[in-house]
């Protein structure tokens, strides 16, 4: 390596690791913070590599805490969340393993809390059309129709 990529090396795994320890963060994250910091695209792969062997970026890691805080602070649903890891490149593997952090009674306990208060407060000229408005707002929440059915079929 060139003594002035060795130097810019240096200087953006330094800061990677900086932005990195704040929270967690994916390969994909770090990828665009390096292009916004005008870092040389050479180096990205070393960096990165560097970053996934001293433990500062671990997909799984990091799609476990992404899908835990999403449904937990966000409320967001299944659906939603596998959208917005696949728009962040993570594998298929990965995020099934997210999705399996989110505790399934939290989630279905949510699901049905969530209908019940919707169709308490929407507005409707029939029980089909509040179904309808609750069914579409449940969606996009990115939470799954069938079991969004299920519930409303037993409160309505």
């Amino acid at each position: 390596m060139k003594e002035e990529l060795k130097e810019d090396f240096i200087t953006f795994l330094s800061r990677a690791q900086r932005y990195c320890s704040l929270n967690e963060k994916c390969e994909d994250d770090v990828r665009k913070k390096l292009k916004e910091w005008k870092s040389n695209p050479v180096l990205f792969d070393d960096i990165l590599s560097d970053l996934k062997k001293e433990k500062y970026i671990d997909e799984e890691r990091y799609t476990q805490a992404f899908a835990r805080d999403k449904f937990r602070f966000s409320k967001w649903g299944k659906i939603k969340i596998v959208y917005a890891l696949k728009g962040k490149n993570i594998s298929e593997e990965h995020i099934q393993s997210g999705l399996n952090t989110i505790d399934q009674k939290a989630y279905f306990d949510f699901i049905e809390k969530e209908i019940k208060a919707k169709l308490a407060s929407v507005k409707g000229k029939n029980d089909f059309e509040k179904k309808g408005k609750t069914l579409r707002y449940m969606a996009g929440k990115g939470f799954e129709a069938n079991l969004c059915q299920k519930f409303l079929d037993k409160k309505v």
